[in-house]
């Protein structure tokens, strides 16, 4: 074999068999071979590829999660009361409005990928464009309920403002109230900007029913951001409620 560097794989275009072997690439179509990265061998290829990194990456998540709700489990367990006395000042409407938004919005965007699977961009576009809205709309709620929070001096530390036998149980629960919704808001903000970059890419025609690999990952990821928020929930809204 020639000493010579092997030329460049192109999606679509057959490879020289003495370096790469074939390029199966080139027997997908045109716009869906324009999106194949040189290193996989087709689209399903690089669509499993993508899917399983994702899946990788969130249980790294699951994992770091599991962490901060297992320290809770052992606070709640050794200080019931406190923890119940922390949940009862937490703003119960406010969390349920964002419990509900942020199913709409994961709702909203498994349709908008459901019409995709069958050529509907637009409805795509729409679906994307409503949930990043949606997002936007539950930090914003995430951001006064904090502003109420901290005015009636929730936040642990000096002048915190629940006093008596289970001050210290509470201050415990505030800080989990902080520390994990703090993450959440972030994990959020990142979700945020990935819905509204596949609204942007969508607009210039990338996808089709064959290539729909980077709108599937966003999916898995804001599914992700739900299911945190649903276990968040429980644990700050209804502690106080379920022990009275």
């Amino acid at each position: 074999m020639s000493d010579l560097p092997a030329p460049p794989l192109r999606p679509g275009h057959p490879a020289v068999e003495e370096y790469h072997g074939v390029w199966s690439a080139a027997s997908e179509d045109g716009p869906v071979a324009g999106q194949i990265e040189f290193q996989y061998s087709g689209i399903k290829h690089q669509a499993d590829t993508a899917l399983s990194g994702m899946w990788l990456f969130l249980a790294t998540e699951v994992l770091f999660f599991g962490g901060l709700f297992l320290l809770y489990a052992v606070y709640r367990f050794a200080d019931p009361g406190g923890i119940a006395e922390g949940s009862r000042h937490a703003e119960f409407a406010i969390g349920t409005a964002n419990t509900f938004l942020l199913l709409t919005s994961s709702a909203v965007f498994a349709w908008g990928v459901g019409c995709a699977e069958r050529g509907r961009n637009r409805a795509l576009f729409h679906a994307a464009l409503v949930t990043a809205l949606i997002g936007v709309a539950f930090l914003l709620l995430k951001g006064w309920e904090w502003k109420k929070d901290l005015d009636d001096h929730l936040f642990p530390g000096p002048g915190f403002g629940i006093t008596g036998p289970h001050r210290g149980g509470a201050e415990l629960f505030w800080s989990f109230y902080f520390v994990g919704t703090g993450l959440h808001g972030l994990h959020m903000l990142v979700g945020i900007g990935l819905v509204a970059w596949i609204a942007w890419t969508v607009r210039s025609g990338r996808y089709s029913p064959r290539y729909l690999t980077r709108v599937e990952v966003v999916g898995l990821y804001w599914g992700f951001v739900d299911m945190v928020w649903l276990c968040l929930y429980p644990s700050i809204y209804l502690a106080g409620r379920l022990a009275s």
